[in-house]
């Protein structure tokens, strides 16, 4: 009777599990972080930005206006400091409520897993390209339960794409998750327009579930928000709100915290 019991037990646990794939955003998603990205021009002009600034910005624009005064001058990107593993190290804040979620999303699939043959697992898409010290960065994030051997760090910044979310999709595509054992993906990330790229992939995979899951600031009283075509004005109108609501309890929270070291402390190239 218990081998029975045990038996139906497992038929009903395991009845519809499919293999999921969980991909969570680094920065404003999981740990707050402040370095800047540099807007550098040929006039030796630009303009600096922190990643959600980074979001919703046109660089072809802000480039085009330039070219009004002066037709020769081209505009990029340098990410430099989001390469340094240091000052992420020593500068970001983490954001329990989804570390916890994250990890809370771990413990229930390795179960399930085991248990119904599934092969669900966590994976890093963050649009910064390579770190410069790997192993400081692996013993950072585990120091906070999150063991990047398994829970896998891929960096988009390498990838072809006019976006960060052209490049993270091109990831999903270039390291074969779309095409694997998976049928549902669920991202997390603060980044409407990542998220809205993400959602796109329904076109190219009418077989498979995708989920977007909008990141609200970590002292809203939403954590997410599932994001739909349907629902995207009103959940992109909400998170404005909830950003200017932050930023107005928190003026100063763009800054560096104080104790950080002075070696870190980047000094914005001519």
């Amino acid at each position: 009777m218990w081998y029975k019991f045990s038996q139906l037990n497992k038929e009903q646990y395991c009845e519809g599990a499919v293999s999921k794939l969980f991909i969570f955003d680094i920065d404003e998603t999981l740990f707050r972080t402040f370095a800047k990205i540099y807007v550098r021009c040929t006039d030796g002009t630009g303009i600096t930005l922190d990643n959600q600034q980074l979001n919703s910005f046109d660089l072809d624009g802000y480039t085009k206006t330039k070219q009004l005064e002066n037709p020769q001058v081209t505009c990029h990107y340098d990410f430099d400091e989001f390469k340094k593993a240091k000052l992420f190290v020593e500068t970001s804040q983490p954001l329990q409520h989804m570390i916890r979620k994250l990890q809370n999303i771990q413990n229930n699939f390795i179960n399930k897993n085991a248990v119904c043959g599934t092969q669900s697992k966590i994976i890093l898409n963050t649009a910064r390209s390579d770190f410069d010290n790997v192993d400081l960065l692996k013993s950072y994030f585990m120091s906070y339960g999150i063991d990047i051997s398994e829970v896998h760090l891929h960096r988009a910044g390498e990838m072809p794409g006019k976006s960060s979310g052209e490049r993270k999709n091109i990831l999903l595509e270039q390291k074969g998750y779309l095409d694997g054992p998976y049928d549902h993906f669920e991202f997390y990330d603060d980044s409407m327009d990542n998220l809205k790229k993400f959602l796109e992939l329904k076109r190219n995979y009418p077989n498979k579930n995708f989920v977007a899951k909008v990141v609200f600031p970590h002292d809203y009283p939403k954590q997410t928000a599932t994001v739909t075509p349907e629902n995207f004005d009103a959940i992109y109108e909400e998170l404005q709100k909830a950003i200017a609501l932050h930023k107005a309890n928190h003026p100063d929270e763009s800054d560096l915290p104080e104790n950080n070291s002075e070696e870190n402390n980047v000094v914005q190239k001519s």
